[in-house]
């Protein structure tokens, strides 16, 4: 059977490895770092179908300026590419159009768009679920039953002078700290773009909980510290609605895979039965690596490759096609067999 958790794929590394080799592998955590590149590395081989994902999000009304209505939202955080976007229980059926904020700016010379159509501008990655509403210092509180003090958290930003300001703040034995810095507050002003602990403190900590920061009574982002979560990374867009306004979309989009850290966390099940040596493959290539086996390692890695061309031919083929597809070992090229 393929492979449903983290949990499941680190028995089978941990079942390869002797108890020293264990003890080094958990010791510089390998074994998140293993699970989450091979699981990486067969996402991004092709556009499979797993990935895909359909999502119905509400923009806000909150004005930034501009031509129409500008609506601000930051992504979930498992939503990477926006394939395409409708509105919602709407008549026309005219798509959004999604563009990135330097192509958006060049369509409208003097503040003025074409066409009466809604578009969507994305910008970068943030580390935050919402823009700054106010201007204020940043509290950074960890709710957990057991020990936070001495956890360090990051924020970055603006001040209220518009510079760039950034602050780490050590919480105390309360599990509680607050910046001495004053970020900047309000739509668009990029007051506060991450929020993050710092990994390093995480060691020797128990049960911290989870990390909220706060501006003035608003939560900007959370963080599972129990899971060795740091920061999160979600992108900030904004629309300008000419026709349907600010309101409801359909999305269709494809997944962005969080790092693998807590034995539960789902290791490609949407993968064949037939094809779940692919994940043991690219496993063994990890393993090989860290014992410095570089034969052993070529091997696996030729094997992962063969099976992974094989795999996009299973996921190529045409509906209702009864011939069967096949891979050449030697080049990798597709061939048709009666």
């Amino acid at each position: 059977m393929a492979y449903q958790t983290f949990g499941e794929i680190k028995t089978f590394a941990m079942n390869m490895l002797s108890e020293e080799e264990q003890d080094q592998v958990f010791q510089q955590g390998l074994l998140s770092r293993w699970g989450t590149r091979v699981r990486d590395r067969i996402n991004q081989w092709h556009s499979w179908m797993w990935k895909e994902g359909l999502i119905r999000l509400t923009w806000p009304g909150i004005a930034t300026g501009g031509p129409g209505t500008a609506a601000v939202l930051y992504l979930p955080e498992d939503v990477d590419q926006i394939l395409s976007m409708y509105p919602n229980n709407l008549s026309y059926r005219e798509p959004v159009r999604i563009l990135q904020r330097w192509e958006f700016d060049q369509l409208r010379p003097g503040n003025t768009i074409g066409r009466g159509i809604d578009y969507l501008v994305i910008f970068g990655y943030y580390s935050v679920k919402r823009d700054n509403p106010s201007t204020t210092q940043i509290d950074v509180e960890a709710s957990g039953a057991g020990n936070a003090e001495n956890l360090q958290c990051r924020i970055v930003g603006r001040d209220q002078d518009n510079d760039a300001a950034s602050e780490v703040v050590t919480l105390d034995a309360l599990g509680q700290a607050t910046t001495t810095k004053t970020f900047l507050g309000g739509p668009g002003l990029d007051g506060v773009t991450r929020c993050e602990i710092v990994k390093e403190s995480l060691s020797g900590l128990t049960d911290p909980g989870i990390v909220s920061f706060q501006s003035a009574g608003t939560e900007l982002e959370s963080l599972n510290a129990d899971q060795g979560e740091v920061k999160k990374e979600r992108r900030r867009t904004e629309l300008y609605a000419q026709i349907g306004g600010p309101g409801t979309y359909q999305i269709a989009y494809y997944r962005r895979y969080k790092p693998l850290t807590s034995d539960s966390d789902p290791f490609l099940p949407e993968i064949p039965n037939e094809f779940a040596d692919i994940s043991e493959y690219g496993i063994m290539a990890q393993v090989a690596t860290f014992r410095k086996e570089w034969e052993s390692k070529r091997m696996y890695e030729a094997e992962f490759l063969v099976r992974m061309r094989e795999l996009q031919a299973w996921a190529n083929r045409e509906p209702g096609m009864k011939r069967r597809l096949q891979v050449n070992r030697q080049w990798g090229t597709r061939t048709n067999r009666r």
